[in-house]
């Protein structure tokens, strides 16, 4: 069975494999943060339809074949960061250092919510909003 902390890593690895470890961990936060305003779990939280585009169309099982994938690359240093990642915001005590709620590309879309949002930092190719 796949876990909180397995889908939230494979969360944070599809939607930011190629950022550097700081977007990682805010792409993280941003799951988490979204978590707590929802008052769901991590995992229920990467779920939402629409909320991370990654799920878009996935089902955990298909998600699960990916990261039997990704545990089978011993040299995926991308993926062991992002189980690192999960493991520790996860953590009870963690607390978050951003206060964004969303991020996005702008490379690759121009969402309309963001039109409305404060940007809170810019990391890799993501600009994070709250």
């Amino acid at each position: 069975m796949i876990t909180e902390i397995m889908i939230f890593a494979a969360t944070v690895m599809m939607e930011a494999e190629g950022e550097p470890y700081a977007g990682k961990i805010m792409v993280a936060e941003v799951t988490a943060n979204q978590a707590h305003t929802r008052k769901k779990t991590i995992a229920k939280t990467c779920r939402i339809p629409k909320l991370f585009s990654c799920w878009n169309g996935k089902t955990v099982r298909q998600v699960s074949q990916k990261i039997a994938k990704w545990e089978k690359q011993p040299n995926n240093q991308a993926w062991k960061d992002c189980k690192m990642i999960a493991t520790e915001v996860c953590k009870s005590k963690y607390e978050t250092t951003t206060k964004a709620t969303n991020y996005y590309n702008p490379a690759k879309c121009n969402p309309y919510w963001a039109k409305s949002m404060q940007i809170c930092a810019s990391v890799g190719n993501h600009l994070f909003l709250r």
